[in-house]
């Protein structure tokens, strides 16, 4: 059971580490052909005239190729690490098994195997060059698509620079190009919204219709019915009536014979005669009304949700303009408190516990705007009066002082006189 424990990390290690030399020898090639590119295009490149040299400063193949090799190169390092990360899960897994299965002898058996061998370090520190290198090459080539990048940015720059520089009747114009586009785009959406709106209403409308004359059409046929039955009972009970006691067909006569059919005859026309007056009767009365009847309906309930979402925004506004105003949230609150019974009193509408609950939803709302305006009112007429009696003694108070002033400056000239 030891041996095949110290098996198979071994054949997991071999595996790992073929897998790694391959990964070494594409890395390896890799280097060789970026190393080769970059020899060429150092040869090549005194070659080139400076309208070469710009040009091949924008290429956008060459971009996309140093991003590509940049990606190729990232990706190796990820799977690097990966069999890094490996190893050294394989290498604890190794020590635990070292520790759980083997005695202390082939412990120090395995140790001394594996230290004159030093395959594990070796391959530890190889690995670690490798990364190293790898690290290195993607530093360079980090640093070549900074490179390229900011050559990009360079070439976006002079693009900006160039739409900038247009005249102000080129940017005139694809400004308003654009507001012109912008607009149509505004004006098919209002378009749209209003016919889905517009279908949207005819379609309630029509199903109301549906509905009302399904109604009228089952209370049609129950009317049928009705009728039916009626005829039912009638045709029972003649049925049931005794029959006439008739003579033999020998002392009949030819006459009451003739006579009997044309009875019979005159009654068969006048009951089909009566059927088709009916008849002629509801097609020009009754179903006229009942058409009348079902767009009558319709509009009712149309009305009647029309009344309803104006009824729900009109709640909906009373209920926003409760909560910004500070007048609502101040006087109803004091006026269930009873500190201003006054102010209601005075108005002539004191606030009765014992009122109806069957108000609707608008005025128990502007109910409270009702009182709140009122004790405003109230309130302001009080400070007003407050106001105004200060001003009354203020006037009085300037008075007496003035009539003082004069009486002191009479008397001052009096004196002067005597002297």
């Amino acid at each position: 059971m030891s041996s095949d424990a110290l098996n198979k990390p071994e054949s997991e290690i071999e595996l790992l580490r073929t897998e790694y030399l391959e990964a070494v020898a594409e890395n390896r090639a890799a280097h060789q052909r970026y190393e080769q590119a970059l020899a060429a295009r150092g040869d090549q490149q005194p070659q080139h005239t400076k309208a070469e040299a710009r040009a091949e400063g924008v290429d956008a193949t060459t971009l996309l190729e140093r991003h590509i090799e940049l990606l190729r190169l990232q990706k190796q390092n990820a799977s690097l690490v990966v069999l890094r990360d490996e190893l050294d899960r394989l290498k604890l897994k190794r020590e635990a098994t070292k520790l759980d299965f083997l005695p202390t002898t082939a412990v120090e058996d395995f140790d001394a195997r594996f230290e004159a061998g030093q395959d594990v370090r070796v391959l530890e520190e190889s690995i670690t060059r490798r990364v190293k290198a790898l690290e290195l090459e993607v530093v360079r080539a980090h640093h070549e698509a900074g490179k390229e990048r900011a050559k990009l940015e360079k070439v976006k720059m002079q693009t900006q620079t160039r739409i900038s520089n247009a005249s102000p009747n080129r940017q005139l114009h694809a400004i308003l190009a654009t507001r012109q586009e912008l607009t149509t785009w505004l004006e098919e959406s209002l378009e749209k919204c209003q016919d889905q709106e517009e279908q949207r209403e005819s379609e309630q409308v029509e199903e109301c219709g549906r509905n009302v004359i399904t109604e009228a059409m089952i209370e049609g046929q129950y009317q049928r019915y009705l009728d039916a039955r009626e005829r039912l009972v009638a045709a029972v009970t003649e049925s049931k009536a005794p029959l006439p006691e008739k003579p033999t067909p020998e002392l009949r006569s030819s006459e009451e014979r003739q006579t009997e059919q044309k009875t019979r005859t005159t009654r068969h026309h006048g009951s089909r005669e009566a059927k088709a007056t009916l008849l002629n009767t509801i097609e020009k009365i009754v179903l006229p009304k009942l058409q009348n009847q079902s767009v009558s309906q319709a509009h009712l309930v149309f009305a009647d949700e029309q009344l309803q979402n104006e009824l729900g925004r009109t709640i909906n506004m009373l209920d926003r303009l409760g909560d910004e105003s500070q007048l609502l949230q101040a006087f109803p609150i004091l006026a269930r408190s009873g500190r201003f019974g006054h102010a209601a009193s005075t108005s002539g509408k004191q606030i009765d516990a014992q009122e109806p609950q069957n108000k609707d939803e608008i005025s128990r709302r502007m109910a409270a705007w009702l009182f709140a305006a009122e004790a405003a009112d109230v309130a302001v007429s009080g400070a007003m009066e407050r106001q105004l009696g200060q001003g009354r003694d203020a006037t009085d108070s300037l008075s007496r002082s003035l009539a003082e002033l004069k009486f002191l400056k009479e008397t001052h000239r009096d004196d002067n006189f005597v002297l």
